[in-house]
């Protein structure tokens, strides 16, 4: 009778013990997942990206209303070779346009729940020989981090844009 009651008792330890590893294995879980998105990727933000790209600009390269898409004005200003009919160079009017866009996308000041961004295009030959295209920034970024990156695949290399939205 005591032997019995004894293998009950270490059953009953056995199972509580099992049931804590499980409940602590599930918030790790959770505290990881956590974290992990201080610093990310984001749809969203990737989607937000693409649809800038499609923008159509004010910038007329060859003759008017054959205005430019963002995307298309990007490569134009790492080519340097032509100007908009207005006379306006393609990395001011992309640098203009993309502060429009992301300011009106995006409320950003202390009080905000998004403290600053940055967007960032920069154009690459073959991985590399990084040279910066535009630089648009806003706010500071001391906290978390979501953003993503969107290529451009140019004919001798690759234009990388990429937003960061620091909360």
């Amino acid at each position: 009778m005591k032997n019995k009651k004894a293998q009950e008792e270490i059953a009953g330890f056995v199972l509580i013990v099992v049931i804590v590893i499980i409940i602590s294995i599930i918030i790790l879980g959770i505290s990881i997942r956590q974290s992990n998105k201080d610093v990310g990727e984001s749809r969203g933000v990737y989607q937000f990206l693409e649809s800038m790209m499609q923008y159509t600009t004010d910038c007329a390269i060859s003759y008017e209303p054959a205005y430019s898409k963002l995307g298309e004005l990007i490569e134009k200003c790492n080519e340097g070779l032509s100007r908009c009919v207005s006379g306006k160079e393609p990395c001011d009017v992309a640098k203009e346009t993309i502060t429009k866009m992301i300011d009106s996308a995006f409320y950003i000041t202390d009080e905000t729940h998004i403290k600053g961004y940055e967007f960032k295009s920069t154009y690459s030959l073959n991985g590399s020989q990084n040279k910066e295209l535009i630089i648009v920034s806003k706010g500071e970024c001391l906290g978390s981090v979501r953003g993503s990156e969107i290529p451009i695949h140019s004919f001798q290399g690759d234009i990388s844009n990429s937003l960061k939205l620091c909360y």
